[in-house]
């Protein structure tokens, strides 16, 4: 698996790291990472059921480092220590 940059949610594009968004359904516009001779990534959007007090980390899944192609996805999820919805 491989980093991805979040370019939007929901359109919006002013996001920052980490990005910060309510809970929800929400339309992520993604970038992975560029394949060798490439300058930059594809992009790809997927959408994300938000829960809330949940952090995602997200990744590029492809089928080999030589390859621009990827599939969007969670990584993994962890709760927010401190966090009260």
């Amino acid at each position: 698996a491989y980093s991805v940059i979040v370019l939007d949610v929901d359109g919006r594009s002013d996001v920052r790291n980490p990005v910060m968004v309510e809970p929800g359904r929400k339309v992520l516009r993604v970038q992975g990472p560029p394949a060798t001779g490439f300058p930059y990534g594809e992009i790809r959007s997927f959408t994300l059921d938000v829960k809330p007090c949940t952090r995602y980390y997200l990744k590029a899944v492809k089928k080999n480092q030589l390859e621009q192609d990827f599939v969007p996805g969670v990584d993994y999820q962890e709760p927010i220590a401190g966090c009260t919805a």
